[in-house]
């Protein structure tokens, strides 16, 4: 529930951004980009929904084989799933957006939105994965930090920092920014579990 609240700080905010720095022009182009990141990363979503009951069960019967080695295809698969969608949106943005717009602005910035959001595909997925791993395990701690923690102290402040230090261009850029750092957090995170439980 509160990440769902700080989700949609972080989208009101950034249309506000985006009307005060683009106009309506900015503000068609990021609903459509945005509608297609979305929909492209729902298959990490998926991946990581299917890695939450099986590294339950098994943690919860002491399985710790079997949760170590389902941890670790699910960061395999998102990531490798995330290089994959990258690729896609990093070379045919135009054709994607075109799916949407046919107008020419709207494709040529939805273009620019749509492939610097991709950037952030291989890291986004670590952070959601690693967040629902710790979810799974009980330590409900490091899964808030990870989830809203990640939106007030990383997003937010990135976001709003990239749009005052480079404009439309940051704002594009924020989303990527923001979730390679969350990734190097959450993988802190979870080098710091395992040597607890060693």
């Amino acid at each position: 529930f509160l990440k769902s609240l700080g989700s949609g700080l972080v989208v009101a905010i950034t249309n506000k951004l985006l009307g005060v720095m683009g106009g309506d022009g900015a503000l068609g182009a990021f609903a459509i980009a945005s509608r297609l990141y979305v929909a492209t990363g729902m298959p990490q979503t998926g991946i990581v929904q299917g890695m939450q009951p099986i590294v339950g069960y098994n943690f919860g019967q002491g399985r710790r084989d079997r949760v170590l080695k389902t941890r670790s295809l699910a960061l395999g698969a998102t990531v490798a799933y995330g290089i994959a969608a990258c690729c896609v949106c990093a070379f045919a943005p135009s054709a994607l957006i075109g799916l949407l717009s046919k107008e020419g602005a709207i494709v040529t910035e939805g273009s620019l939105a749509l492939r610097l959001l991709a950037l952030s595909y291989p890291a986004s997925g670590v952070a959601i994965a690693v967040a629902a791993y710790f979810q799974s395990i009980g330590r409900a701690r490091e899964a808030l930090a990870l989830s809203l923690g990640g939106i007030l102290a990383v997003q937010l402040p990135v976001l709003i920092a990239a749009a005052k230090l480079g404009g439309l261009f940051g704002l594009w850029s924020a989303e990527a920014i923001s979730d390679f750092i969350l990734c190097g957090l959450a993988l802190a995170l979870l080098r710091r579990s395992r040597s607890e439980e060693h």
